[in-house]
Formats: structure tokens, C-alpha cells, sequence
């Protein structure tokens, strides 16, 4: 007897552009537009104009957006102090385990597979370049290279399958190669973004001569500050220039030329995915999927508006000693819990210029109610690298402008600082860092010097203390630097 054909099951390709801000994109608005690929792939599916990132560090987010829960659910809270623990399901493995071939390539050392986001991928390409180029030290591959390397992954995928690509390009520092940086020379940050933008369509090309029916899917993680709030690059602050990104899905059953102003979370791709490919959603989850909002309108998008969304950093805490940051979005309304918090409109007031806490009292005390729900629910194990390979992994993510302090669980003690107070605090660090990369040590001891009296938990200043003592004679003041960073923050810190 006749039998039913199998159904077509697409292909999913999941592209995560770190460090993008969705206002630098011209489908949202940027102009002139510097990402005709990404703005011809929205074109084409839908584009969500608000999205909210859990988290302004790049673990952190991945592990949102892979496996549907928040940090404080899935463990993985900071960058290189954290790993994704064992029996958080992952959209990979839920792929894997339905009979896709799956495989993906990054392009920064932050997300090795140590992180714990290999699991599920048959072939997980984490062979950074490593090296120096003009002007600082790393742990990435370019653009064009994590490219190639997609490209050549694809050749042992047969459809269906996954494939993720990360690229790390407009992460600090900004260095685009030719054309891109003449052409934006005035914003360099612009011009990584466009190099990405063209690589992506690389990438398109390879994995439509594939698969022409792959569902693609492209994300940022977090976005950059760029000078806003006094930050220069992200972790430390949770404002809408580093939490609001952009998300683009486009392919079957995915609407075309649709915009969706209602708030999402990348708590939300994996499910969303999950539903568009017809497979039963990840159990244990904070995100849900928005398949619906494409075609939804009216009274059902204002209540979806206002599902609630929440974010943190603890970067501030696990670096300098100071308060970690822990907030919610609902209904246009964002309340980030500080020793002195703070309550923004966004409908209104998108740049967060201006703190309403003073003003919309009732509203800011109930937010700060809800927040302290949440976190009284914080009972993940924390899954913190410990040993000597932690120290090595720090190092290695120090090239890449992290600098995480200790793993650290729970709320710091005492009365912390507020990083809104302390982020003057770190010209001093840089300026400390550049007199020693300068080869004038006793000039660096002594510009650190005020820094660690104002802020003594501060192991970045520490740890550049010691580098400039070691390197001006002094190898007791240099061991003596470290012991007292790795009191501040122990585990992570070793010394032979």
C-alpha cells in the first residue's frame, strides 16, 4: 500500500553576531545602512524590534538564547567563572536527539568548548587564531575566516541540520581591514559590523545551496555601549545599548516583511525554533515561542507586552568588587535594582536619560518587589571553573578585554559600590595599563595607587599592580599584589 512521504524537515542555520546593537542596523533604522544582507534577510522574514538580552557577557547570553532559561536557571552567569552545567538541555542536543546533523564554528576563545555550549554539536569548531595584532592582544578569528571555516563544516552536514556560527568581529577593539576601515574610519565599530554583514552572505549563499529551505535565524547576544552612561564597552551596566539587540528569523512558516513591536527575549529563540520545526519545546524553560506575534495584532499584542523579562550583570561584582546589577522589563517599564536603582520608560524615554524611581514610587517599589521574588528563587548550583585550568582559561580571556575577578555565589556583602559611581574609576586602570604596556612601571604603581585606595577589592588594579612590579624589580611587592587579589577572589588565581 501507498504510504504518506516523510515531511521536509528545513534545515536551521543560527548566526550570533556579538557585541551588535540593533540601532546600528539599517532594517532598524540606521542610516545610511551599513547591512544590506541583514536588511534583505528581514525583508524576507520577520524582524523583532525589541529584544531583550539577559545579559551583557557573552556566555551568559549564548547559554539564554541555546537553551530558553535565564542566568540565574542555567548557571552559566559570567564569562570564563561559569560553565553551562550537565542537564540543561540544549537546542542542540533536542536537534541532535531528532535526527539532525549538527555542528557549529565561533569565533572567539570566550566560547570554547569548555563553556559547556558544545554539547549536542557533532563538530564544534572552537581553533581560534591565536597571536597579537596591531594594537592589542586576542583570542578571535576574523570575520572571513569563521566564514571559510562554515563553509567547510557544511560539507559534512547533510540536510536536515544545525549549524551555528558565531562572529565576535564587532567586539573591542574595533580594527575592520580595507575597504571597511577607510570607509568608516570615523565610527570603526561601524565597519566591523559591515564586514560581518558581508560575510553573512557568504554564508547565506553556502548554506541555501545546501538546503534552499533552511530556517535562518540571526541574533545578537549583547550590544556595546560606545560611550553611553560613561561605559566604553559592555558588562558593567545594563542600559538598552547593550541589552537590546537585534533578531531576524526567516523560512518556512515564517511570515514575510513583518515587523513585530511587541518585547521579546532571546530566552525566546530556541522555542520559537523548536515550534517552527513542529518538535515538543525544552522542558524546564523561561523563554516561550513567538511564532504567534507574526500574526498577532491588537488587544493580544498589548498582553504580550507585558510578559516580563529580566536581566543581570554580575560582572561588576566579580571584577571590581562593586553591587552586581539584577533588573526586569514589563510593559515598557525597566527597573534595574542598584544601591541606588533605577526606573526608566522606555516608550518614551528610550535612551534612559531619565530615572523615574523618584517619581513613579509605587510603580519602582513594586518592581523592586518582583525582583527580589526572582532572585529569592536563585538556587541554581553555580557551576564555577576551579583548578589550575581556570587560571589559564583567565588569562586567555583577559586577551579579549575580560578581566572576571572569582566565581563568587549570592549578593556581596557589606555595603557595595555603585557601578554607576566606580566606571570613573576605570580611566584610572586604563591609564595604568598604558603606562605599563609603555615599559614605566613605577609610573603605573603609582597612578593605581589612589585607584586601590578608593576600591581595594578592584583585582583588575591588583593584578596590574603586580604585572607593574614584577616588571620594575620588585617580585615581593608583585607576589604580594596577588595574594591579596586572590583573597579578594579566591579559585581563580594560582601562582608556581
Amino acid at each position: 500500500a501507498p504510504t504518506e512521504p516523510a515531511p521536509i524537515r528545513p534545515s536551521v542555520l543560527v548566526v550570533t553576531l556579538d557585541t551588535t546593537r540593533a540601532d546600528r542596523i539599517g532594517c532598524y533604522g540606521a542610516r545610511p545602512s551599513v547591512t544590506p544582507t541583514l536588511d534583505a534577510l528581514a525583508a524576507t522574514g520577520t524582524r523583532f524590534e525589541q529584544v531583550v538580552s539577559p545579559a551583557p557577557l557573552t556566555v551568559p547570553a549564548h547559554a539564554s538564547l541555546f537553551t530558553g532559561r535565564v542566568p540565574r536557571r542555567h548557571g552559566a552567569r559570567d564569562n570564563g567563572s561559569f560553565l553551562l552545567p550537565e542537564g540543561v538541555p540544549t537546542l542542540a542536543e533536542t536537534l541532535r536527539d531528532a535526527g539532525w546533523s549538527t555542528a557549529a564554528v565561533v569565533g572567539s576563545f570566550v566560547l570554547d568548548r569548555r563553556a559547556g555550549l558544545a554539547r549536542g554539536f557533532e563538530r564544534y569548531d572552537d581553533d581560534v587564531r591565536r597571536g597579537r595584532r596591531t594594537e592589542f592582544a586576542y583570542e578571535e578569528r576574523a570575520a572571513p575566516t569563521v566564514t571559510d571555516a562554515a563553509i567547510e563544516a557544511l560539507e559534512h552536514l547533510e540536510p536536515p541540520f544545525l549549524l551555528w556560527v558565531h562572529y565576535f568581529d564587532p567586539h573591542a577593539p574595533y580594527v575592520p581591514p580595507e575597504p571597511f576601515r577607510t570607509a568608516h574610519a570615523d565610527e570603526p565599530y561601524l565597519g566591523e559590523i559591515a564586514l560581518v554583514d558581508r560575510e553573512l552572505g557568504r554564508l547565506l549563499d553556502a548554506v541555501r545551496a545546501a538546503d534552499p529551505r533552511a530556517l535562518v535565524t540571526v541574533a545578537g547576544d549583547h550590544g556595546e555601549s560606545l560611550g553611553q552612561h560613561g561605559e566604553d564597552t559592555h558588562g558593567l551596566f545594563v542600559y538598552e545599548s547593550t541589552q537590546r539587540v537585534p533578531w531576524i528569523l526567516a523560512g518556512p512558516g515564517v511570515p514575510a516583511g513583518r515587523s513585530v513591536a511587541e518585547r521579546v527575549g532571546l530566552i525566546d529563540l530556541a522555542p520559537t525554533l523548536l515550534d517552527l520545526l513542529d518538535l515538543a519545546p525544552m522542558t524546564g524553560i523561561d523563554g516561550r515561542s513567538v511564532r504567534a506575534l507574526a500574526n498577532t495584532t491588537g488587544a493580544e499584542a498589548e498582553a504580550e507586552d507585558r510578559r516580563v523579562y529580566e536581566f543581570e550583570t554580575l560582572f561588576p561584582w566579580l571584577s571590581y568588587g562593586w553591587a552586581p546589577l539584577h533588573g526586569i522589563v514589563r510593559d515598557g517599564w525597566k527597573y534595574v535594582a542598584a544601591p541606588r536603582p533605577e526606573l526608566y520608560d522606555l516608550r518614551s524615554d528610550p535612551g534612559e536619560t531619565r530615572d523615574r524611581s523618584g517619581s513613579e514610587t509605587a510603580r519602582a517599589a513594586a518592581m523592586a518587589r518582583e525582583v527580589e521574588t526572582l532572585l529569592a528563587e536563585d538556587t541554581v548550583e553555580q557551576a564555577a571553573q576551579t583548578g589550575p585550568e581556570a587560571a589559564e582559561r583567565r588569562r586567555r580571556l583577559g586577551s579579549l578585554g575580560y578581566v572576571p575577578g572569582g566565581p563568587g555565589a549570592g549578593d556581596p556583602g557589606g555595603d557595595p559600590i555603585d557601578p554607576k559611581d566606580g566606571v570613573v574609576w576605570l580611566a584610572d586602570l586604563d591609564r595604568a595599563r598604558r603606562l605599563s604596556a609603555e615599559g614605566r612601571p613605577e609610573a603605573c604603581t603609582n597612578a593605581l595607587r589612589p585607584l586601590l585606595a578608593r576600591n581595594p577589592d578592584n583585582v583588575p588594579a591588583l593584578l596590574t599592580l603586580a604585572s607593574c612590579r614584577l616588571a620594575g624589580g620588585d617580585s615581593a611587592g608583585a607576589l604580594a599584589a596577588v595574594e591579596s587579589a586572590d583573597r579578594v577572589r579566591p579559585c581563580l588565581l594560582y601562582t608556581s
